[in-house]
């Protein structure tokens, strides 16, 4: 692996376990034994870095989510797999969905990055939605369940991280 996928793998690792405006230049460089200087060559500023970074998440997402649509027939079995994102992603509640946390630090994003993290979720609503739609409910009924879904998807990553509780994010999932 290259530096620069090094560095982006380490950050992703360390936003997702105490966010973006806890880790620093320092950490990546201290984890990978390498000079900050290396970093700023690739990322001159933390907010490329985190750009790049929700890109190529949001990349993968996409990703994801087209294999989910050529190798699950039945909707139900599409969302199931979709689902099981987040108990991976979770790691046993150890980590939060990176856009996830970085949307709780929204507030200190610049307008680019608060626009990546929104598209990121834009992209599963907007899959969720058709997926709905799929099972026959209306376009405004397909996107507010999609809504809610994410939502709560996202809250229950939160309450399994702060109670040390994976059951609450498997029993949505479950559910």
């Amino acid at each position: 692996m290259k530096t620069k996928q090094k560095i982006l793998e380490i950050s992703k690792d360390l936003i997702q376990e105490q966010g973006a405006n806890a880790f620093s230049y320092q950490d990546i460089a201290d984890k990978l034994k390498i000079k900050k200087a290396s970093i700023h060559y690739y990322f001159p500023h933390k907010n490329d870095l985190i750009q790049e970074l929700v890109e190529f998440y949001s990349a993968q997402l996409e990703c994801f989510l087209e294999k989910i649509n050529c190798q699950c027939r039945s909707s139900s079995s599409r969302l199931k797999a979709y689902l099981s994102i987040y108990i991976d992603i979770s790691q046993g509640g150890r980590k939060l969905c990176l856009c996830g946390i970085l949307a709780g630090e929204i507030l200190t994003m610049p307008p680019k990055l608060k626009k990546a993290i929104n598209r990121f979720f834009d992209i599963q609503e907007d899959w969720l939605t058709q997926l709905f739609m799929l099972d026959g409910l209306k376009n405004q009924c397909a996107r507010q369940k999609a809504k809610n879904l994410v939502a709560s998807l996202q809250g229950a990553m939160l309450l399994a991280r702060s109670r040390g509780d994976i059951g609450y994010l498997k029993a949505l999932v479950a559910g």
